[in-house]
């Protein structure tokens, strides 16, 4: 395995033998695989005379959680701007959502792949229904726009998050919001 990042290989001429599964494992050295650099490996398979095609794959290292940076809405304005929702209960409306994907020192962040929100339920609070999901706008400061239908009036709490490309989730943001009657 390489680090195409540095063109430092961190793995080389590894043989292994299997019997029966034919699966491999193959450890990287501690601290070897950086946040943010891209990495690439090549297998093939050996049996006696007989040789494989030659495979190569490559994946870049990310474990920075994306930030949300804002939730906003015109139609559910947040509670705390003093503005009145000119929709009702039953009404969707329209939530504008930015995210931040940093880069670590070196390399480049994966980029977001969704958003996830829930009306009134925390995330991981209750077993509720999964959360509603919307992709992301394009790379590296995504915003995405999606459709909420509060169905209740009164004070309502949106809780949004994003997931990137490598899995990583953030933090989730919380907006309040009034819903007429």
């Amino acid at each position: 395995m390489t680090d195409t990042t540095t063109g430092t290989q961190i793995v080389q001429n590894v043989a292994a033998c299997t019997t029966g599964s034919g699966l491999v494992s193959v450890g990287t050295p501690s601290g070897s695989v950086v946040d943010g650099h891209r990495y690439t490996w090549t297998v093939f398979a050996r049996e006696g005379a007989l040789d494989s095609r030659i495979v190569s794959r490559s994946f870049r290292e990310d474990a920075m959680p994306p930030t949300v940076v804002s939730v906003t809405s015109t139609d559910y304005p947040s509670s705390t701007s003093g503005i009145p929702s000119h929709l009702h209960a039953g009404q969707p409306g329209q939530f504008t959502v930015t995210t931040s994907d940093q880069a670590p020192t070196r390399g480049r962040a994966s980029g977001i792949l969704r958003f996830e929100w829930q009306l009134d339920q925390a995330f991981g609070v209750g077993s509720g229904p999964p959360p509603e999901t919307t992709t992301s706008g394009s790379r590296p400061s995504p915003t995405a726009t999606f459709s909420v239908t509060p169905q209740q009036w009164g004070s309502a709490i949106l809780y949004v998050r994003a997931v990137d490309v490598a899995g990583n989730v953030s933090q989730s943001a919380q907006y309040s919001f009034y819903v007429p009657s």
